[in-house]
């Protein structure tokens, strides 16, 4: 998944051009206005970032996928948006292991209410779980992924589900986020360069 978030439209052409198809973005209001403009091209939009409450109904309806659902009240109102004519939407349960004032993600423990939540809504189909390492030395980095693919293993125990989706891994960090299994890597940096804020 390349991650588009303040990238320019004539740019993200240019990687529909060379073949991406799957986008990530931060904000829903910038994804809904890079889609309005790139609309006709085949690509699959996902939000990787915090959702807010209310901003779950242009959520529900704008992205191929949800990755960053932190809490049953977000996967309710979220739930509650979907057209009930539209297949139920993917979505991840967003794990923090950092605790960080400026991280959102639930914590470990809080996940299995919130796939049991997820999982008694129709409109909504859970796919697995995301997470971002810690900044830092690598093997805080494959602690983390460790420990997320762990808890899926938890959960599709205790559960009786297959999730078969770990989103984990970013430009810095991707191929140890490989080697711990996971199946979505979330690239911007290594692909893209600098983004105008890191300027």
């Amino acid at each position: 998944m390349v991650v588009t978030k303040s990238i320019d439209v004539a740019r993200i052409r240019d990687l529909v051009a060379a073949g991406a198809v799957d986008l990530g973005e931060n904000r829903v209001q910038e994804a809904t206005e890079k889609r309005a403009q790139l609309a006709g091209a085949s690509l699959r939009w996902h939000l990787i970032g915090h959702l807010q409450t209310n901003k779950a109904r242009r959520a529900a309806t704008g992205f191929a996928s949800v990755q960053s659902i932190d809490s049953e009240r977000i996967g309710f109102a979220l739930a509650d948006r979907r057209p009930a004519e539209d297949a139920p939407l993917p979505v991840l349960i967003e794990v923090d292991f950092t605790h960080g004032a400026a991280r959102t993600g639930a914590r470990a423990e809080q996940a299995i209410s919130i796939a049991t939540a997820v999982l008694s809504r129709p409109s909504l189909t859970l796919r697995g779980l995301m997470t971002v390492a810690p900044m830092g030395p690598e093997p805080q980095a494959r602690a983390a992924f460790v420990r997320l693919r762990r808890l899926r293993d938890d959960l599709e125990q205790d559960l009786g589900i297959s999730l078969p989706d770990l989103s984990m891994g970013m430009s810095v960090d991707f191929e140890t986020a490989i080697e711990e299994g996971a199946t979505i890597v979330r690239l911007g940096t290594v692909i893209l360069g600098g983004r105008p804020a890191d300027r």
